[in-house]
């Protein structure tokens, strides 16, 4: 019986570290939603690029084409009711031309790729953060499946 205990006891321990892991915190969530003009959607989707000298090819060079591409591709059959879909980049300097502060933005403070995306090799990230701050990710290139299960991990 003791050793139950011991079980169900380290199995809840384990769950709530997990899901603290996995949680944006109050304040910094309250941030985000001023920064990123996240009001009353649900979720927050974050279309994310690494820096420049990162990536094998140079993903900032036709942003314009490169967000039609996304929403022509990865979300033409996702339901993105109650969503703000955004794109951050890390190198404004590269994105200054398209960061409108509307739907294109710099990373503030560096914050998603200091806490999420690890700048190794890779071009593009993207995080679906809920409104409570839940939040799941996938580094690297993505597909409209995966989208459809970070979406489906923090509803």
């Amino acid at each position: 019986m003791k050793k139950i205990f011991i079980f169900f006891i380290f199995l809840f321990i384990a769950n709530f570290t997990f899901s603290q892991e996995n949680r944006i915190p109050k304040e910094k969530l309250e941030t985000l939603k001023h920064v990123y003009k996240w009001n009353d959607e649900k979720i927050l989707i974050v279309n994310f690029y690494l820096p420049k000298n990162t990536c094998h090819y140079n993903q900032y060079e036709n942003l314009k084409n490169g967000s039609q591409w996304f929403d022509n591709n990865i979300y033409k059959t996702i339901n993105l009711s109650n969503t703000k879909n955004i794109f951050v980049y890390s190198d404004k300097l590269a994105a200054k031309k398209i960061i409108d502060n509307n739907r294109f933005f710099e990373d503030f403070e560096n914050y998603f790729l200091n806490n999420f995306f690890n700048a190794n090799d890779n071009c593009y990230g993207v995080i679906a953060i809920n409104s409570d701050g839940r939040y799941s990710y996938k580094f690297g290139e993505f597909s409209t499946e995966d989208v459809t299960l970070l979406l489906k991990n923090v509803n």
